[in-house]
């Protein structure tokens, strides 16, 4: 999604905030961003979003089958293909038959996922990555439709999820950097899109957390130290130099004039 919206939309100013509980918020604070109409939010979250529908609708992919629009295929070859099997392990799809039969489902081929459930049922002794590798082999066989079952599955289960209805209007909120989750306690940091990979939500300072290293006397350095660095050098010092030149730039007009 950064990709995304900086070099297909041209966006440069973007902070990106954890919820403090299991989302992200992205502040775009492009001037022309912020002043953007509801039909063009709309436009921009319509060509990042790839699914439609609420959660309990099984049909609700759009936009994977072939051929792949280039700001998917982007997606696909740079970030879901290399960590695909990262999440494949940490996330447990494929690790019990009641959650891989779940990850079947999700699957828009009946026979496959019949195919499919029959042999693992079989051969429990699989592992997880035995169980991928034999899915993407089946998947050569059951393409129906030009529907590739394999990016079927990537897509649903590793694909961002957009809050359409949040980033479309103006009326409603995101969540500020540093105020804290209400259920949660925890902090809402900003995050590095660089690094996200190693993001750790259970580890993030939680409002007594921070009560408490405020009280102690360690040497050691506050818990929220490393985030506000994080907020000056990944937003606030380029979001600053950019108004310091854009108003030395109108300045230099008016004169001129």
């Amino acid at each position: 999604l950064d990709k995304a919206l900086r070099e297909d939309f041209g966006f440069q100013h973007l902070l990106w905030v954890f919820s403090g509980r299991r989302g992200i918020h992205c502040w775009v604070c492009d001037p022309r961003a912020r002043s953007l109409s509801n039909t063009a939010r709309s436009s921009i979250v319509d060509y990042l979003n790839v699914f439609k529908g609420g959660e309990k609708e099984k049909t609700k992919l759009t936009a994977t089958s072939a051929p792949l629009h280039p700001s998917l295929r982007r997606a696909l070859e740079e970030e879901l293909m290399t960590h695909f099997p990262t999440l494949l392990e940490e996330q447990g799809w494929f690790d019990t038959p009641e959650r891989w039969m779940k990850t079947l489902d999700l699957l828009p081929d009946q026979d496959m996922r019949e195919t499919l459930q029959a042999r693992w049922t079989e051969r429990r002794k699989w592992t997880p990555q035995e169980r991928w590798e034999d899915l993407v082999k089946e998947s050569k066989k059951s393409r129906k439709g030009g529907s590739d079952p394999v990016l079927h599955l990537i897509f649903t289960l590793a694909y961002p999820r957009l809050d359409v209805n949040v980033s479309k209007a103006m009326n409603h909120l995101l969540k500020s950097p540093f105020c804290v989750h209400p259920k949660t306690q925890r902090i809402c940091v900003p995050l590095d899109p660089e690094s996200i990979h190693e993001f750790d939500p259970s580890t993030v300072p939680t409002l007594d957390d921070l009560l408490q290293d405020h009280s102690s006397s360690s040497d050691q350095r506050p818990l929220l130290d490393v985030h506000r660095d994080n907020f000056r050098r990944l937003f606030l010092r380029n979001l600053s130099n950019s108004v310091v030149a854009s108003r030395r730039q109108t300045a230099q007009a008016m004169m001129t004039f």
